[in-house]
């Protein structure tokens, strides 16, 4: 079945379209910005990038061809370990989106997800630690 068929008959029926707003929403694996439309859509594309959190970095998520006969083994998943610095990864999930010309059209959207994920997992540092001022000073003074 043809990817725009496929997207014409799921745009309005998918069971993960979620409308709040005036937005319409949706929550595939492989939509990269969430939002419901063609281009970014994971069932629809034959091509299909997601970008999910790991333990200590990013795994990267790409249909393969077996999608289309086998739509549990059609998905290759690649970890970035996030332990060898934020634009490493960066660099390396960049690669394989552009690579061989897989979604050049999605890298932008892509990197700006791995950068949110590892934001999220960097160790905070410094600061009170989310202790506002008088209980700092407050446990300042018991501790001495």
């Amino acid at each position: 079945m043809s990817s725009d068929l496929l997207w014409l008959i799921t745009k309005d029926t998918s069971c993960f379209i979620k409308k709040s707003h005036g937005l319409c929403l949706n929550s595939e694996p492989m939509n990269l910005k969430n939002l419901n439309s063609f281009k970014y859509s994971g069932l629809c594309n034959k091509k299909a990038v997601g970008i999910t959190a790991g333990k200590t970095g990013v795994v990267l998520s790409k249909k393969t061809k077996a999608a289309k006969i086998k739509p549990a083994k059609g998905v290759t998943k690649s970890v970035f370990n996030g332990k060898n610095g934020a634009r490493r990864v960066v660099k390396s999930v960049h690669g394989d989106v552009v690579a061989n010309h897989y979604r050049s059209d999605l890298a932008d959207v892509a990197t700006r997800r791995v950068m949110a994920i590892m934001r999220s997992q960097k160790a905070k540092t410094g600061g009170r630690g989310g202790v506002s001022r008088r209980q700092a000073i407050k446990n300042a003074a018991k501790s001495e």
